[in-house]
Protein backbone atom coordinates (compact mmCIF):
# COMPACT_ATOMS: atom_id res chain seq x y z
CA UNK A 1 0.00 0.00 0.00
CA UNK A 2 3.00 2.32 0.91
CA UNK A 3 4.07 2.22 -3.57
CA UNK A 4 0.53 3.10 -4.10
CA UNK A 5 0.22 6.01 -2.01
CA UNK A 6 3.75 7.06 -3.45
CA UNK A 7 1.85 7.13 -6.67
CA UNK A 8 -0.79 9.28 -5.79
CA UNK A 9 1.56 11.87 -4.76
CA UNK A 10 2.41 12.29 -8.47
CA UNK A 11 -0.40 10.96 -10.27
CA UNK A 12 -4.10 12.57 -11.57
CA UNK A 13 -7.09 10.67 -12.50
CA UNK A 14 -7.80 9.88 -15.79
CA UNK A 15 -11.74 10.38 -16.92
CA UNK A 16 -12.63 6.84 -16.40
CA UNK A 17 -12.83 5.24 -13.02
CA UNK A 18 -14.37 1.73 -12.48
CA UNK A 19 -13.29 -1.68 -11.85
CA UNK A 20 -11.39 -4.35 -14.11
CA UNK A 21 -11.40 -8.08 -14.75
CA UNK A 22 -9.02 -11.06 -16.14
CA UNK A 23 -10.23 -13.82 -18.38
CA UNK A 24 -8.84 -16.53 -19.10
CA UNK A 25 -6.74 -15.01 -22.21
CA UNK A 26 -5.26 -12.37 -19.61
CA UNK A 27 -6.82 -9.75 -21.53
CA UNK A 28 -7.84 -6.71 -19.33
CA UNK A 29 -11.52 -5.56 -19.34
CA UNK A 30 -11.94 -1.99 -17.98
CA UNK A 31 -15.31 -0.63 -16.73
CA UNK A 32 -16.62 2.91 -15.80
CA UNK A 33 -18.21 3.68 -12.62
CA UNK A 34 -22.00 2.38 -13.63
CA UNK A 35 -20.41 -0.90 -14.25
CA UNK A 36 -20.35 -1.13 -18.27
CA UNK A 37 -17.26 -1.51 -20.66
CA UNK A 38 -15.53 1.70 -21.10
CA UNK A 39 -15.66 2.37 -24.29
CA UNK A 40 -12.39 4.20 -26.32
CA UNK A 41 -13.30 7.66 -27.23
CA UNK A 42 -11.15 7.51 -30.76
CA UNK A 43 -13.07 3.99 -31.48
CA UNK A 44 -13.28 5.29 -34.99
CA UNK A 45 -9.09 5.55 -35.51
CA UNK A 46 -8.00 2.58 -36.19
CA UNK A 47 -4.85 0.96 -33.96
CA UNK A 48 -3.88 2.41 -30.68
CA UNK A 49 -2.09 5.02 -29.34
CA UNK A 50 -0.42 2.60 -26.63
CA UNK A 51 3.26 1.33 -27.25
CA UNK A 52 1.25 -2.18 -27.05
CA UNK A 53 -2.41 -2.29 -27.04
CA UNK A 54 -3.34 -4.47 -23.74
CA UNK A 55 -2.71 -3.97 -20.17
CA UNK A 56 0.89 -5.48 -19.66
CA UNK A 57 2.31 -6.23 -16.19
CA UNK A 58 5.64 -3.96 -15.70
CA UNK A 59 8.12 -2.81 -12.99
CA UNK A 60 8.64 1.12 -12.56
CA UNK A 61 11.29 2.70 -11.26
CA UNK A 62 10.62 6.30 -10.10
CA UNK A 63 13.08 9.41 -10.44
CA UNK A 64 13.77 8.94 -6.73
CA UNK A 65 14.46 5.14 -6.97
CA UNK A 66 11.41 3.96 -5.32
CA UNK A 67 10.55 0.68 -7.35
CA UNK A 68 7.03 -0.09 -7.99
CA UNK A 69 5.87 -3.88 -9.18
CA UNK A 70 3.66 -5.76 -10.61
CA UNK A 71 1.55 -3.16 -12.23
CA UNK A 72 -0.91 -3.19 -15.24
CA UNK A 73 0.19 -0.36 -17.37
CA UNK A 74 0.19 1.02 -20.81
CA UNK A 75 2.62 3.67 -22.23
CA UNK A 76 0.78 5.63 -24.46
CA UNK A 77 3.49 7.24 -27.47
CA UNK A 78 1.17 9.83 -28.54
CA UNK A 79 0.55 11.82 -25.66
CA UNK A 80 3.96 12.70 -24.38
CA UNK A 81 4.74 8.92 -22.96
CA UNK A 82 2.14 9.26 -20.45
CA UNK A 83 1.87 6.15 -18.50
CA UNK A 84 -1.48 4.73 -17.75
CA UNK A 85 -1.92 1.93 -14.65
CA UNK A 86 -4.22 0.45 -12.39
CA UNK A 87 -4.05 1.45 -8.84
CA UNK A 88 -5.65 -0.93 -6.43
CA UNK A 89 -8.36 0.52 -6.06
CA UNK A 90 -9.05 0.03 -9.66
CA UNK A 91 -8.84 2.90 -10.75
CA UNK A 92 -6.89 3.94 -14.22
CA UNK A 93 -4.47 6.77 -13.29
CA UNK A 94 -1.79 8.47 -15.40
CA UNK A 95 1.88 9.41 -14.94
CA UNK A 96 4.19 11.38 -16.63
CA UNK A 97 7.34 10.18 -17.75
CA UNK A 98 9.13 12.72 -15.73
CA UNK A 99 8.42 11.17 -12.96
CA UNK A 100 9.64 8.07 -14.13
CA UNK A 101 13.41 6.80 -14.33
CA UNK A 102 12.95 3.20 -15.77
CA UNK A 103 9.52 0.97 -17.09
CA UNK A 104 9.87 -2.67 -17.57
CA UNK A 105 7.15 -4.45 -19.52
CA UNK A 106 7.09 -8.46 -19.81
CA UNK A 107 4.97 -9.47 -22.82
CA UNK A 108 3.86 -12.88 -21.80
CA UNK A 109 1.84 -13.60 -25.04
CA UNK A 110 5.44 -14.53 -26.94
CA UNK A 111 7.46 -17.67 -26.21
CA UNK A 112 9.50 -17.09 -24.44
CA UNK A 113 8.51 -13.86 -22.43
CA UNK A 114 9.66 -10.62 -24.13
CA UNK A 115 10.71 -8.34 -21.91
CA UNK A 116 10.31 -4.25 -23.12
CA UNK A 117 12.63 -1.99 -21.10
CA UNK A 118 12.49 1.80 -20.87
CA UNK A 119 14.71 4.63 -19.82
CA UNK A 120 14.89 7.42 -19.11
CA UNK A 121 18.46 10.65 -18.52
CA UNK A 122 19.69 10.39 -21.92
CA UNK A 123 20.69 13.97 -23.16
CA UNK A 124 18.29 16.01 -25.21
CA UNK A 125 18.07 15.57 -28.71
CA UNK A 126 16.05 16.41 -31.57
CA UNK A 127 12.47 16.44 -30.00
CA UNK A 128 12.93 14.50 -26.63
CA UNK A 129 14.13 15.83 -23.71
CA UNK A 130 16.33 14.43 -20.35
CA UNK A 131 12.80 13.10 -19.38
CA UNK A 132 12.03 11.12 -22.12
CA UNK A 133 11.53 7.02 -21.95
CA UNK A 134 13.57 5.18 -24.76
CA UNK A 135 13.34 1.73 -24.98
CA UNK A 136 17.11 -0.30 -24.41
CA UNK A 137 17.48 -2.06 -27.63
CA UNK A 138 21.51 -2.44 -26.46
CA UNK A 139 23.32 -2.24 -22.95
CA UNK A 140 27.09 -1.68 -22.60
CA UNK A 141 29.37 0.75 -23.41
CA UNK A 142 27.33 1.40 -27.09
CA UNK A 143 23.69 1.31 -25.78
CA UNK A 144 21.11 1.64 -28.64
CA UNK A 145 18.39 3.57 -28.41
CA UNK A 146 14.49 3.34 -29.58
CA UNK A 147 12.25 5.82 -29.98
CA UNK A 148 8.37 5.62 -30.80
CA UNK A 149 6.01 7.92 -31.09
CA UNK A 150 2.42 7.53 -32.60
CA UNK A 151 0.45 10.34 -34.79
CA UNK A 152 -2.58 10.57 -36.04
CA UNK A 153 -3.18 9.96 -39.78
CA UNK A 154 -6.29 10.69 -42.33
CA UNK A 155 -6.96 8.68 -45.58
CA UNK A 156 -9.62 10.45 -47.46
CA UNK A 157 -11.29 8.23 -50.07
CA UNK A 158 -11.45 9.70 -53.42
CA UNK A 159 -14.93 7.83 -54.35
CA UNK A 160 -16.46 7.83 -51.32
CA UNK A 161 -15.04 10.89 -49.80
CA UNK A 162 -15.01 9.31 -46.58
CA UNK A 163 -12.30 10.20 -44.02
CA UNK A 164 -10.23 7.06 -42.25
CA UNK A 165 -8.34 8.15 -39.67
CA UNK A 166 -5.30 5.65 -38.01
CA UNK A 167 -2.49 5.77 -35.04
CA UNK A 168 0.86 5.30 -37.22
CA UNK A 169 3.97 4.47 -35.30
CA UNK A 170 7.40 6.19 -36.15
CA UNK A 171 10.62 5.20 -35.13
CA UNK A 172 13.81 6.93 -34.38
CA UNK A 173 17.13 5.06 -33.22
CA UNK A 174 20.37 6.32 -31.40
CA UNK A 175 23.92 5.41 -30.20
CA UNK A 176 24.74 6.56 -26.64
CA UNK A 177 28.37 6.68 -24.70
CA UNK A 178 29.40 8.13 -22.57
CA UNK A 179 27.80 11.59 -22.20
CA UNK A 180 26.78 11.81 -25.65
CA UNK A 181 23.93 10.60 -27.54
CA UNK A 182 23.47 10.37 -31.76
CA UNK A 183 21.21 9.28 -34.12
CA UNK A 184 21.81 6.61 -35.94
CA UNK A 185 22.73 6.79 -39.37
CA UNK A 186 22.40 3.83 -41.70
CA UNK A 187 25.43 4.01 -42.97
CA UNK A 188 28.62 1.71 -42.58
CA UNK A 189 31.00 4.43 -42.27
CA UNK A 190 28.81 6.11 -39.50
CA UNK A 191 28.57 3.25 -37.73
CA UNK A 192 32.14 1.77 -38.36
CA UNK A 193 33.15 5.34 -36.70
CA UNK A 194 30.96 4.44 -33.69
CA UNK A 195 33.28 1.61 -33.25
CA UNK A 196 36.99 2.52 -34.74
CA UNK A 197 38.72 0.78 -31.81
CA UNK A 198 37.22 -2.88 -33.01
CA UNK A 199 36.81 -2.04 -37.08
CA UNK A 200 38.61 -4.92 -38.39
CA UNK A 201 36.44 -7.24 -36.15
CA UNK A 202 33.32 -5.54 -36.54
CA UNK A 203 33.91 -5.86 -40.36
CA UNK A 204 35.20 -9.51 -39.79
CA UNK A 205 31.86 -10.18 -38.12
CA UNK A 206 28.91 -8.62 -40.51
CA UNK A 207 31.19 -10.16 -43.42
CA UNK A 208 30.85 -13.78 -42.15
CA UNK A 209 27.38 -13.14 -40.23
CA UNK A 210 26.21 -11.54 -43.97
CA UNK A 211 24.64 -8.68 -41.97
CA UNK A 212 24.27 -4.91 -43.17
CA UNK A 213 24.43 -1.52 -41.70
CA UNK A 214 20.64 -0.38 -42.04
CA UNK A 215 18.22 -2.55 -40.50
CA UNK A 216 17.41 -1.85 -36.75
CA UNK A 217 17.71 -5.75 -36.24
CA UNK A 218 21.37 -5.79 -37.96
CA UNK A 219 22.66 -2.83 -36.07
CA UNK A 220 21.54 -4.83 -32.52
CA UNK A 221 23.63 -7.64 -33.93
CA UNK A 222 26.49 -5.56 -34.37
CA UNK A 223 26.41 -3.72 -31.21
CA UNK A 224 25.87 -6.34 -28.95
CA UNK A 225 29.06 -7.90 -30.73
CA UNK A 226 30.79 -4.62 -30.10
CA UNK A 227 29.83 -4.60 -26.11
CA UNK A 228 31.15 -8.46 -26.20
CA UNK A 229 34.68 -7.12 -27.22
CA UNK A 230 37.45 -6.15 -24.61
Amino acid sequence: MLLFFLFVAVVSAAAQDGAFKESMSNTITVFDANGKIFENPNRDIAGSPYFMDGWKYATIVLANNVVCSKRLLRLDCQQQQEIHYLSDNHVEMSLTAGYIKELVFIDSSTTPSTVYDFQSGFPPIDNQDGVYLYRLICNGRLKMLESTRKIIIANKNDFSGETAKEYRAYKDYYFFSGSSITRIKNDKAFVLGLMANQKDKIEEYVKQNKLGYKSPEDLKKITDYYNSLQ
